[in-house]
């Protein structure tokens, strides 16, 4: 199989690998390598960002409903003592998936999951706030049928994209594709990660049904007011769960 490494982390025994598996698509698939020793290895040989030929790879269903999973996939693999991992060679490969995840399905998925949805920004919070990961910046999708969801930029997509996010609503609502979103059930929301990529108004197919809803938005032919109620929902509901966390709060 051929693999482009997009993230890894580091543990004791087990430690899962994220790779994309598709040329033409732009699939990602969740690896796992199993053995102290075979960690330390893989872990020298493998650097995120990396394209690589990959031989000899077991690949079995997807283990989600037994174990957790951070990638939604048919599939995963795992490699071994008789894996072998050669560079390859310059495949391009895309920067956007194919396929992008419906809001009805991330509401369906395990907390710190990740997702690559598509949407209209409606709303972007004016200031930015203060959070565990330092700043951010709260942005409001719409899918085509009027569904809303949470974003929180943080980071370098935050810093290399703000005067962006800031003419993101109003008369100039921008779609956007947003690929390793993580979930983040205790606020409801989805947060941008070091491996977010983030593409304003692209030349993807997904995009053409946001087309003429984004054009009624700058036309004024849709009120916009179900966006304000959720706003104004949203705020009241981080503003509990920051309150439940507050020591002078709790008895």
């Amino acid at each position: 199989m051929f693999g482009d490494l997009l993230k890894s982390w580091g543990q004791t025994k087990s430690q899962p690998y994220f790779l994309c598996s598709n040329t033409f698509k732009g699939a990602k698939i969740e690896a796992s390598v199993w053995g102290s020793a075979e960690v330390a290895r893989f872990n020298r040989i493998l650097q995120p960002g990396c394209k690589y030929t990959i031989h000899r790879v077991i690949i079995s269903p997807n283990m989600e409903y037994v174990e957790f999973r951070a990638i939604e996939h048919l599939f995963e693999c795992h490699f071994d003592q008789k894996t072998v991992v050669e560079p390859s060679l310059p495949i391009e490969f895309p920067i956007l998936p194919k396929h992008l995840m419906p809001f009805s399905d991330v509401a369906k998925r395990p907390n710190k999951t990740f997702v690559d949805i598509v949407g209209i920004v409606v709303h972007c919070c004016e200031r930015e706030c203060f959070g565990r990961y330092g700043k951010y910046r709260e942005a409001i999708f719409m899918d085509a049928w009027g569904n809303l969801i949470a974003v929180r930029i943080w980071g370098l997509q935050l810093t290399h994209n703000s005067y962006l996010w800031s003419t993101a609503e109003g008369g100039n609502p921008i779609i956007v594709i947003a690929t390793m979103l993580e979930k983040d059930i205790k606020f409801g929301d989805l947060n941008s990660s070091d491996y977010t990529n983030v593409a304003f108004n692209p030349a993807h197919r997904a995009t053409r049904p946001l087309q003429d809803v984004r054009q009624k938005i700058i036309n004024r032919a849709i009120d916009m007011a179900f966006v304000r109620r959720f706003v104004e929902r949203r705020c009241a509901f981080v503003a509990m769960v920051l309150a439940k966390r507050d020591a002078r709060y709790k008895k």
